[in-house]
């Protein structure tokens, strides 16, 4: 009975935070937000190189397939806040790199996105007539994108790499 409980405890969780299907009300929105905005500070300030990583792959997949649920939700297809999501997380992935008057201002404005972003979630009404098929052009291949991206986020380190280097 508690080995089933455990079970079914574990596949609601990995769906909630991993499935692109379905949809989210703002109360489990903002829930999820805060246990990944937790998880990313244990896990950004930590030293270990491939924790980092990891962890902000499973971060990104994460918030995407949230902000995807949540969209449907709203009967949005959501595509700009994917591109916002997306981009906040680019800059991320180099600000390690960057000077830290950059570095400040640039966290700044990432924070100050996010927070506008997941205030407009957590409180904005569900649509009454939900469409269950509603999804971004940019996750119809959720894999595709993210590996995509991740590939895009490589090569952004790789040139401020090279740009700070030179210049800086």
């Amino acid at each position: 009975m508690l080995k089933n409980k455990l079970k079914n405890s574990i596949l609601f969780l990995v769906q909630f935070f991993f499935s692109f299907k379905g949809t989210i009300d703002g109360t489990g929105f903002l829930l999820a937000v805060l246990v990944l905005s937790t998880l990313g500070d244990f896990a950004f300030n930590s030293e270990n190189f491939l924790l980092k990583i990891i962890s902000f792959g499973i971060i990104f997949y994460s918030s995407l397939a949230i902000i995807q649920k949540r969209n449907r939700d709203l009967g949005k297809k959501g595509n700009i806040s994917i591109i916002i999501t997306t981009l906040c997380f680019a800059f991320i992935s180099i600000v390690h790199l960057l000077p830290s008057h950059i570095t400040k201002t640039g966290l700044t404005a990432v924070m100050i996105i996010f927070m506008l972003l997941g205030i407009y979630y957590s409180f904005a009404p569900q649509n009454s007539k939900k469409n269950m098929v509603l999804t971004s052009y940019l996750l119809k291949n959720p894999n595709i994108y993210i590996i995509a991206c991740f590939a895009i986020f490589g090569l952004l380190n790789f040139l401020i790499k090279i740009y700070v280097s030179h210049y800086f």
